[in-house]
């Protein structure tokens, strides 16, 4: 491991660069607070409601999903998978998103007064060098506000610093870490890390698919790859009549759009024998990355019978890889 590096001010939490030369972000705070206070804080989604975000879908166990919810207009947060869980002390969470595959770990520690919370996120894959890096300075900075407001709704008190605004906090941090973080203003890639889906069960054995991207082209370039037929063409994607009930063409399945915002949103629903219907849906939002405005993508594929998971898995891997080409082209 490499050496770590602290932040400018007391509570900023460090930085280091892991073996794998990913990098890892951590933070402590002192919660003058019974343990079991801090622990209901990140399991009961009423509080989680308080500092993360208001909609939460836990299943409390080894290997059970953390799904938490920024906000309720988007499609932006955490969609974890539990890979420790020991209450009331530990609890982390394996998060596949667009930057590298994460590790997000909450160790609490019983102190006289209290208890003591280490907080870190360290970087488990990437698929395109370079990736995660880019991303480093700014997290830490949303972290560490978190970590602040969690501290707050615990105890009713904001810790030094925490009621600094994001942006602000933003730019202190790539100020300060960007200088030990090479790479972190380089462009961005023309695809980001190619995570494999979050999968989820709906029941009666049918799934949920979700695919999360960052594309280093603007939402325009990836809407005019998935509506116009040359461009979609490239990738061998859906022939889409792009208008409400506009019909959809995807391999041997036709189906009809559901709903459709040019270049933010894109619905389109294919009839299974039981009924039912899988749904495609697509979310694009812009972002403007450090001057440049590229795209959050977000495919999320509900209704998938249990035994189609692996070839829509993989059709989509590879669709997704290669529209990031057709949307530069």
């Amino acid at each position: 491991m490499g050496a770590w590096i602290d932040g400018e001010l007391p509570g900023d939490g460090r930085i280091r660069q892991q073996d794998n030369g990913l990098w890892e972000f951590q933070v402590e705070r002192f919660i003058g607070r019974p343990i079991e206070k801090a622990w209901a804080a990140l399991t009961i989604p009423e509080r989680l409601a308080e500092w993360l975000g208001p909609i939460a879908d836990l299943d409390l166990r080894l290997g059970g999903r953390f799904i938490v919810m920024f906000d309720r207009e988007g499609d932006d947060g955490v969609r974890g998978t539990i890979v420790e869980f020991e209450p009331p002390r530990l609890l982390a969470f394996d998060w596949n998103e667009g930057a590298c595959d994460l590790r997000c770990r909450f160790a609490l520690t019983p102190e006289a007064g209290g208890c003591r919370l280490t907080f870190s996120a360290a970087g488990l894959a990437e698929t395109t060098p370079g990736m995660q890096v880019r991303f480093v300075p700014g997290s830490s900075a949303g972290w560490r506000l978190f970590m602040d407001e969690l501290v707050q709704v615990i105890t009713g008190e904001l810790p030094e610093g925490g009621d600094q605004p994001f942006e602000d906090a933003e730019k202190r941090y790539l100020a300060h870490f960007g200088r030990y973080t090479t790479g972190w203003d380089a462009p961005m890639s023309l695809r980001g890390h190619e995570s494999q889906p979050f999968v989820t069960d709906e029941g009666a054995g049918v799934r949920r698919l979700r695919f999360s991207r960052v594309f280093g082209s603007p939402p325009a370039k990836i809407w005019a790859a998935l509506t116009e037929p040359a461009r979609l063409a490239r990738w061998s994607g859906p022939t889409i009549d792009v208008r409400r009930d506009g019909e959809v063409v995807l391999a041997d399945d036709r189906g009809f759009v559901v709903d459709v915002v040019p270049e933010k949103r894109l619905v389109w629903a294919i009839p299974q024998p039981n009924g039912g219907h899988s749904v495609f849906h697509i979310e694009l939002a812009p972002w403007t990355w450090p001057t440049t405005e590229v795209t959050r993508f977000a495919l999320t594929v509900r209704g998938v019978p249990e035994h189609e998971v692996g070839a829509i898995t993989d059709a989509w891997m590879q669709g997704l890889h290669d529209l990031a080409d057709a949307a530069s082209a």
